[in-house]
């Protein structure tokens, strides 16, 4: 029967929107309809919203960047993509800047002599920032070797900060008044300094430069002549602004007073000027996170025998935490390391293990909530049985048995009996004699019950039960961390065969300590492996079972 297509969903990315303008993207997916969409996770920017079932529509309010995911899901399955939207600010003015005046004559034909404003304020829905401006001085009718007052506008380009979109096409070009004053035939005396006025609005983290905080490239000195301008050299370096403080913040900036021609000071006026600054606030857009919603099931059912790890234990690989903004996910790091976990106990075991919540991205901790959490975990009883398909006895105490089966060449069973284990459960071992069994013709099958606690199994097997010469007969040994197949014939022909017994011994192992053609072969699963030992006659089959 046809099951359908499920969701593809084809969109992978969307356009950015600006504050006050509208906003409309149409999600798609390929798949068979009806389809239906929702959030999976994260959350659209302020003032949009799903709606007609795939399209994202509004007018967002707020400016910044904003992850989510959308799923398409249909009768026949789903599928999620993780998608995000930048919202700009939205340029509504500019503010034009104030005329210069008292510019010394002769002042040089460059911006920055003239006291040309580095940047503009530039008006917002989202408050004011700086833009800079490109003043085009050079076709201005300035001419700095007229000694004449000279009044004129130089006119400018404004460039837009990043974050700042222009969609409704405000002017960008701004000009200003500069009046230079008329050059003084005779030495001016200086009588005092006009202060600078404070100097507000700075955009957060604008760069630490005179220039860039907007300081006055001039002040304005009364002299018994009238005002004349002063170049000042501002000290910004020894002040309190640090650029990477997100805050609000007010300093002072001190600076020095250099005289231009013609003027002096022969009453000492103090040549120190400050200037009061203020950067404003970033604008944030992270999220405040005030509590986390701990896993609320234990875990339980989990196999014995299962690894020490997160993932093998069904460990969630995140929770979840509420912030001023909604829900979002955490990765947690599981530390099972610490845990009372033993994977080697065949007991029922109940236990807790600790994490560590990773707070993502756009999410802070102002109120230091606790990040850690912590987890119950039950890990069953291993059950009896053992991984062969014969029986034998598995009482709570050391007296174990197991079941043999002799079969002849041609399969048929011709005796059964039992032989006595030897256990040692503080060494986790099991040890079985299997004496005088093991014929040369025919097949001697062993079955050894699952006991709990033990983790390696040896076999005593007399010196000449293996040195058939026919090779006809064979040995196989069950147990549920695995098996062996051994023919009769195993040492006939080798030489230098000291003591009258081989042990053959089947243990849980670590995989990592194996080299890497011997990991390529067992793999990870069950699988019938031959093998050979370095006489050419010694070879056999293991069998080995998934690691528990």
């Amino acid at each position: 029967m046809d099951r359908g297509t499920a969701p593809t969903i084809t969109t992978t990315s969307l356009p950015g929107g600006a504050v006050g303008v509208t906003y409309s993207q149409t999600l798609a997916a390929t798949g068979d309809t009806p389809m239906t969409w929702s959030m999976a996770s994260g959350n659209l920017p302020v003032g949009l919203t799903l709606t007609g079932g795939d399209t994202i529509f509004g007018v967002p309010t707020a400016s910044g960047t904003f992850d989510f995911a959308f799923k398409a899901e249909n009768i026949t399955g789903s599928d999620t993509q993780d998608l995000s939207i930048t919202i700009s600010k939205t340029l509504l003015s500019i503010t034009i800047p104030a005329a210069i005046t008292g510019v010394a004559n002769g002042t040089e034909k460059t911006a920055a002599a003239l006291g040309l404003p580095a940047a503009v304020s530039l008006i917002t829905a989202e408050g004011n920032v700086s833009g800079s401006v490109t003043w085009d001085v050079a076709s201005s009718s300035y001419d700095p070797a007229d000694t004449a007052e000279q009044t004129f506008v130089v006119d400018g380009t404004v460039s837009l900060p990043s974050g700042v979109v222009n969609p409704d096409g405000v002017f960008l070009d701004v000009s200003i008044n500069v009046t230079v004053l008329a050059a003084v035939s005779t030495d001016k005396v200086l009588i005092s300094v006009t202060t600078p006025s404070a100097i507000t609005g700075v955009a957060n983290g604008a760069e630490k430069t005179a220039l860039a905080l907007g300081l006055p490239a001039t002040v304005t000195l009364m002299t018994d002549e009238g005002n004349v301008s002063g170049n000042v050299t501002w000290d910004v370096s020894t002040s309190s602004y640090d650029p990477a403080d997100t805050n609000e913040q007010i300093f002072m900036v001190n600076g020095t007073i250099i005289l231009p021609s013609g003027v002096i000071n022969p009453d000492g006026v103090s040549l120190d000027v400050i200037v009061s600054v203020t950067v404003l606030a970033a604008v944030s857009t992270e999220k405040t996170l005030i509590s986390i919603t701990p896993p609320t099931a234990a875990i339980t059912g989990v196999a014995n025998g299962t690894e020490k790890t997160a993932s093998a234990l069904g460990l969630p690989a995140t929770v979840i935490l509420v912030t001023d903004g909604g829900e979002v996910s955490g990765d947690v790091t599981w530390n099972v390391a610490s845990s009372t976990y033993n994977p080697s106990s065949g007991s029922e075991q109940t236990f807790t293990v600790n994490g560590t919540v990773s707070l993502p991205s756009g999410v802070i901790n102002p109120a230091s909530v606790p990040l850690n959490v912590t987890i119950s975990v039950t890990v069953k009883a291993r059950s009896g049985g053992g991984g062969g398909s014969g029986g034998g006895s598995t009482p709570d105490d050391q007296n174990y048995t197991v079941d043999v089966e002799v079969k002849d060449v041609a399969g048929n069973g011709t005796k059964k009996t039992t032989l006595p284990v030897t256990v040692d459960k503080t060494a986790g071992s099991a040890v079985v004699d299997i004496g005088n069994l093991f014929l040369e013709v025919g097949t001697s099958v062993i079955n050894l019950p699952s006991m709990p606690g033990i983790d390696t199994y040896s076999f005593g097997i007399p010196v000449q039960s293996l040195s058939s010469l026919d090779g006809q007969g064979a040995l196989t040994l069950h147990t549920d961390l695995g098996s062996i197949t051994v023919p009769a014939d195993m040492l006939s022909g080798v030489k230098n065969v000291d003591g009258s017994k081989v042990q053959i011994t089947i243990g849980q192992g670590d995989p990592s300590a194996l080299s890497e053609t011997v990991r390529t072969a067992i793999g990870n699963h069950s699988s019938n492996l031959p093998c050979r030992w370095t006489e050419s006659r010694l070879r056999g089959t293991i069998r080995t079972r998934r690691s528990r």
